[in-house]
């Protein structure tokens, strides 16, 4: 039927995005992550299709430590 052709046809090609987009939305989004890494919003926006590279990822943990889930500290001794 028509509806399933357009959707075949439209929904093949929207990219899915990593779990990455959503801590950028928490982080305020592509421009402020683009602002905090000093890139552009086209580089934050491919990271929401390929995942934040390491580097940059342990660089917004340590600027904004909030928004990471930490496992709680374990006291060894």
């Amino acid at each position: 039927n028509q509806a399933s052709l357009n959707c075949t046809f439209f929904c093949a090609r929207v990219p899915a995005m990593h779990a990455d987009s959503k801590l950028i939305d928490t982080l305020g989004g592509t421009s402020a992550v683009a602002r905090l890494c000093e890139v552009t919003p086209q580089a934050v926006h491919q990271w929401r299709l390929d995942g934040i590279p390491k580097a940059r990822r342990m660089y917004l943990e340590a600027v904004r430590p909030k928004h990471f889930d930490r496992p709680a500290h374990v006291n060894q001794g």
